[in-house]
């Protein structure tokens, strides 16, 4: 039986009902002229019926056409839905006058696809010949700065204090966000499109980020991971457990930097800058971190699989060539499980839960050897 996405939004919000008062928004690109500006708005959620969704939604310049949007996802369908496939790709690129943002309803859209709303509620939307997928999110939790603009290097870089970090600003937009999820396959994989039954995904978990980015991603980064904990399956959009977020950036210049965060319950939330991360065996790391009084020790293991992405295998020839550096990003998602010990003064607790771990690698961007003049 078809939903109707008023509905479904319904459900949604009688389900989560709570107070929030509008402070985060999905907002308007910042169309900045620096030829490497890029603004990235991703959302990933794993759901409890075995499906996945990542997607982003992405404005750049590209050689030949400035402020160009792309939005590119991938859907993992549950088992029920596999003869889909058991990754469908959903992407569609735009030049500037093929993508608008929405003020009134602070909405990103991007051909057919939307990513829209404010804290606490937020929805996806994406529509084209390959599926159709809508996701209702909620997060009662704010926005959370993992890297900030112009933020500086120090002593966990071994770096010279005051030196600019050159990586890009990165902002956890929804964290601990839960999510209701459907989609429908399109003609293009052999679904039915809009005359097609709707699946269900299920209730999911999940997270937002927005990111902007001043420079070639190959200057700034080699390697990316991200350690992001899940809530409980059909929670409220907030954290009932002290919940880890990790992020680790690799750079060129064989430096890295490391930042933890832990929200607790109440959605207050400690940094740590300068974590410390060891892989022990394949997909098992130690994790410490100290600021204070405060201290972190414990482990976090991968566990299944999710997906494995390359983007450079889903372009054709022209939209390699436009992409440039960030034709040569590789993803590659599990779920990852953590056990930590935060201990405080004379308190010690003993936080475990799920993740999302996605290791990102780019190519570093080789120079071009000049040409002679004559």
């Amino acid at each position: 039986m078809q939903t109707s996405t008023r509905l479904f939004l319904l459900f949604l919000m009688i389900l989560n009902a709570s107070a929030g008062k509008a402070a985060d928004v999905i907002s308007a690109p910042l169309l900045k002229d620096n030829r490497h500006y890029s603004e990235f708005w991703e959302t990933q959620f794993l759901f409890e019926s075995g499906g996945f969704s990542a997607s982003e939604f992405l404005i750049t310049s590209f050689p030949l056409s400035k402020h160009h949007g792309l939005m590119i996802s991938t859907l993992k369908p549950p088992g029920d839905t596999e003869a889909y496939g058991r990754q469908v790709i959903i992407k569609n690129g735009r030049k500037r006058s093929g993508w608008h943002y929405d003020e009134k309803a602070a909405a990103l859209r991007i051909y057919q696809h939307e990513l829209s709303g404010s804290f606490p509620e937020y929805l996806l939307r994406l529509h084209n010949t390959a599926a159709e997928v809508d996701i209702a999110f909620k997060s009662d939790l704010g926005s959370i700065p993992i890297i900030r603009p112009d933020a500086k290097t120090g002593a966990e870089t071994g770096t010279e204090t005051g030196t600019e970090n050159g990586l890009p600003e990165v902002t956890l937009l929804a964290p601990a966000a839960s999510a209701i999820g459907r989609w429908r396959a399109g003609p293009e994989i052999g679904g039915k499109g809009r005359a097609g039954q709707w699946h269900s995904l299920g209730f999911g978990a999940g997270y937002a980020l927005h990111i902007v980015q001043d420079r070639d991603l190959s200057e700034s980064l080699v390697r990316w991971q991200r350690f992001s904990a899940l809530p409980a399956f059909r929670s409220a959009g907030g954290a009932e457990t002290t919940l880890p977020f990790l992020h680790v950036f690799d750079r060129p210049n064989d430096t890295s930097v490391a930042v933890l965060v832990l929200v607790a319950p109440d959605g207050t939330h400690k940094r740590f800058d300068g974590a410390k991360l060891e892989e022990t065996e394949p997909g098992s790391w130690t994790l410490s971190a100290s600021d204070g009084g405060t201290s972190v020790r414990g482990r976090m293991d991968i566990g299944k699989t999710i997906e494995r992405f390359v983007l450079t295998d889903h372009l054709n020839g022209i939209e390699r060539m436009m992409a440039g550096a960030l034709s040569t990003i590789e993803r590659r998602r599990e779920e990852a499980t953590y056990r930590l010990v935060v201990s405080q003064a004379e308190n010690t607790e003993v936080v475990t839960g799920a993740m999302i771990y996605e290791d990102i690698t780019l190519t570093a961007q080789k120079d071009r050897p000049r040409r002679m003049r004559r």
